[in-house]
């Protein structure tokens, strides 16, 4: 019997004692061995954050926004729809067009009861924030604008005397008045100083187009100083660029201006005999790198080459306290079939792979001449100081 029980047990597979041996060392395995079909991998957070995901249908972010707790004001849901597929453009609009759907999120609010009105307002107001920055890219523009707002109900003083209706006016009138001092009146402030750096006869090669590029541009055309523009376009830009040239459709204008479009492989041939370079800044950090257009810092390099300044143009509210060491982390990344809408419907197939267009990069101070601000013409590495100067300082002053 005990040799027909060892032929048996070699003749097929291993011995008991090895299946033994097997069991144990699989509940000796660390979990990450096993593959768990239940269980998701947690994600790891990269530099490469694609802080958005391009061309998403609107029922797509309704449906996260309905999981979502609370759920997504009407107009936040507009904002990131438009701003995902970069309908929404340029700091200046993004910023604007958030606080007035913070206007209106204030003025429908409805105050839970027992609740404190500013604690309340604050934490829904995060909350939704934090959604939709999720669901779009969140400009630095649109940061800082949420921080003044957010603090501005942090300082404010609920007195039993105060109703809830005397609060909310107290804070739409301050986000009006930011958006007057902010972005109104520092465009207008960013064209006084910009018109000493521009003199007849001048070529300027013009490149990141915004809203204070156009507005520098046409009162100094307005002024009747005779200068040559040369517009850099790509396709990224065309929008920005129509809305500059459609702005000079003026007979006066004309005779005043002349303009000239050229590709960006062609800039190299145009610096020659350009006499400065002219870009919009989205965002200026404490390092002194300018945030702006993808391609700005090559034009920024070919500038240097050639012995040309190059100025830009930045309000102090798109100053940030970040020194990033790249162009990806706080840049967007939009689908590049954005821009071949032209294209015939049969060439187009939704399941090819994502091709991203980065949109902005970080040009270093070593290659900006100077920052036209709206309080000065300043070097672009005097973030810090003015940083510090404005939070000792109070945009609203409370009625005592």
């Amino acid at each position: 019997m005990d040799c027909k029980e060892d032929s048996k047990s070699n003749s097929g597979g291993p011995p008991a004692e090895d299946k033994s041996r097997d069991d144990v060392r699989a509940q000796r395995k660390p979990n990450g061995w096993q593959k768990q079909p239940g269980r998701a991998k947690p994600k790891k957070e990269s530099v490469l954050q694609l802080s958005t995901t391009p061309n998403r249908l609107p029922e797509q972010i309704s449906c996260c926004s309905a999981e979502a707790s609370p759920p997504l004001h009407p107009l936040f849901h507009s904002i990131a729809i438009k701003i995902s597929n970069n309908v929404i453009r340029g700091a200046n609009s993004r910023c604007v067009k958030l606080l007035g759907a913070i206007k209106d999120f204030v003025q429908s609010y409805e105050l839970p009861p027992g609740t404190s009105w500013k604690h309340s307002l604050s934490a829904d107001l995060k909350a939704s924030m934090d959604l939709l920055k999720t669901q779009c890219p969140f400009a630095i523009s649109m940061s800082n604008s949420l921080d003044f707002v957010l603090s501005s109900l942090h300082n404010m003083n609920e007195g039993e005397d105060r109703s809830v209706n005397d609060l909310k006016g107290d804070l739409l009138k301050m986000i009006d008045q930011y958006v007057e001092e902010k972005v109104e009146k520092a465009v207008e402030a960013i064209v006084i100083y910009g018109l000493e750096k521009i003199a007849p006869g001048d070529k300027i090669m013009v490149y990141s187009i915004t809203e204070a590029v156009i507005a520098l541009l046409l009162k100094a055309a307005e002024n009747g100083i005779h200068f040559e523009l040369i517009v850099i376009q790509t396709p990224e830009s065309m929008e920005e660029i129509s809305e500059l040239l459609n702005k000079l459709k003026n007979p006066i204008l004309n005779k005043v201006i002349e303009v000239n479009s050229v590709n960006f492989s062609n800039a190299l041939y145009r610096m020659v005999h350009c006499t400065k370079l002219l870009l919009g800044g989205h965002g200026l950090f404490t390092n002194g790198g300018v945030l702006a257009q993808a391609g700005s810092g090559q034009l920024a390099l070919l500038a240097a080459t050639y012995n040309k300044p190059a100025l830009f143009l930045c309000e102090t509210f798109k100053f940030c306290d970040r020194s990033p060491l790249d162009l990806f982390s706080l840049d967007e990344f939009i689908s590049g079939a954005m821009w071949n809408q032209n294209q015939p419907e049969n060439s187009k197939n939704d399941e090819e792979p994502f091709e991203p267009k980065i949109m902005f990069d970080v040009t270093p101070s070593t290659l900006v001449t100077v920052v036209i601000t709206d309080i000065d013409m300043l070097p672009s590495n005097s973030v810090p100081v003015v940083l510090r100067v404005q939070e000792g300082r109070s945009l609203v002053k409370n009625a005592s």
